[in-house]
């Protein structure tokens, strides 16, 4: 058990290192403090890179998603043209394939 001091009874050493121990203590405590507000420094730089990283992926889903509607758009188109033809003895030339694919077409939803 720690020895308790009084006032009469402490002594000039005995006070020094006292003073001392609290001087670590602080000392301690300040690295922690420290450490704590590093660990927080990163975690807000990771979490906004996060949040970056999240808005790209969005960014490029809902371009992968308009990208898609003008596929699909496009492949109706082929099928329209193809609906009319008698499709064992159709002549389907692949330049109206090709311009039926790349006319541009607005997304419906």
């Amino acid at each position: 058990m720690t020895e308790r001091h009084t006032v009469d009874s402490i002594t000039s050493d005995a006070l020094d290192q006292l003073y001392d121990e609290r001087d670590q203590y602080r000392a301690d405590c300040q690295k922690w403090s420290d450490c704590v507000a590093t660990a927080e420094k990163i975690r807000q730089s990771q979490a906004r890179d996060a949040d970056q990283y999240e808005a790209q992926l969005r960014t490029r889903v809902t371009e992968l998603e308009t990208e898609l509607v003008a596929a699909r758009s496009a492949i109706d188109r082929v099928r329209a043209e193809l609906a009319f033809r008698d499709w064992p003895h159709a002549e389907v030339r692949a330049d109206r394939i090709r311009d039926a694919l790349d006319q541009p077409q607005q997304p419906t939803t």
